[in-house]
Parts: C-alpha cells; sequence; structure tokens
C-alpha cells in the first residue's frame, strides 16, 4: 500500500514569482508616494504661514498695536519669519524658522512685499505696505504656492502653477 504524505507550502520557485510582482509594484507606487509627500509638505508650510499672517492681523486690532511681520527669504531650510508688536518697545510675539518643522526644511520662501516685512495697522487692520506675496517652493521644484496678501488684507493661498486641487 502507497501512502502519499501531503506538503504545504511554496516551491521556491512560487516564493521568488511573488517576490518579483511585489519589488514592480513597489518601485512603481514609490514615485507616485513622493510627488504625494512633497504636495502636502507645501501644503503644510502654505497653509501655517496663511494662518500667522490672518492671525497678526487679528492681533494688530485686538491689542491696538501694528504689528510687523518681517522674512529673512532663503533657501529650503534656511529661512525664518518673525512677528514683533510695534510698541514703545518691541516685543517678538513669534518666530518662525524653517529648521523647526520637517515640512519646513524641505520648502523654499521667497517674497515680494517691496521691503522684507509687512505691517499691520492697529486701527484699521490693513497694511501700511504694498500688496504682494511669499512663494513658497518645493525641494524638487514640482509645486509652488503663493500666499498672497492684498489691498484689502485678505490673505489667500493661489497654486502658482495650477497643479494643487484646492487653491485657484
Amino acid at each position: 500500500m502507497l501512502i502519499r504524505l501531503s506538503t504545504a507550502g511554496f516551491t521556491l520557485l512560487e516564493l521568488l514569482i511573488c517576490i518579483s510582482i511585489l519589488a514592480i509594484l513597489a518601485v512603481l507606487a514609490v514615485p507616485s508616494f513622493r510627488a504625494s509627500l512633497e504636495r502636502n509638505e507645501i501644503m503644510t508650510v502654505a497653509e501655517a504661514l496663511s494662518a500667522d499672517l490672518r492671525w497678526s492681523r487679528g492681533e494688530a486690532l485686538k491689542r491696538n498695536v501694528d504689528i510687523k511681520v518681517k522674512f529673512t527669504p532663503g533657501a529650503a531650510g534656511v529661512w525664518e519669519y518673525v512677528i514683533t508688536a510695534q510698541a514703545a518697545t518691541p516685543v517678538t510675539l513669534k518666530t518662525v524658522k524653517s529648521s523647526q518643522s520637517a515640512d519646513f526644511k524641505t520648502v523654499a520662501l521667497a517674497e515680494n512685499f517691496g521691503s522684507d516685512d509687512i505691517v499691520f495697522n492697529h486701527s484699521r487692520g490693513t497694511t501700511e505696505t504694498q500688496a504682494g506675496a511669499a512663494t513658497l517652493t518645493s525641494s524638487h521644484g514640482t509645486y509652488k504656492l503663493n500666499v498672497v496678501v492684498g489691498n484689502l488684507e485678505r490673505v489667500r493661498i493661489c497654486s502658482a502653477l495650477g497643479d494643487i486641487g484646492g487653491y485657484d
């Protein structure tokens, strides 16, 4: 009488085929994942800057003192902005450095406000400087967002290249 023993498991060939398929899928998924991370990083920085500019305008009205946002633009990882209350003795309210956050290190900042700062007037909340924008560029230059401060002090985010959904 012949007795068959059942063997469970995979052959070496089956295992190699599965690993090959997984490797091909990983190679296809990595570039889109990297692009998604880059897009999320620049959106995070733009939203944070926009929120800080809106907050600065509100603080000018609340504190009844001019608020200045001074930019020190630069490449990815080396820029900052400082928010200062322009009282008799200026008080620094907030300092944001690109080195403080992993997301901020991968985004470069440039601005065109005429000078390197925006001053929000305490009586109307309007700016004393011309309208302008801070341009944020992702590390590979794939994405660009502008944080625009208009003449009526509306702070908005615009997609410079039109490639990030949700921003005009």
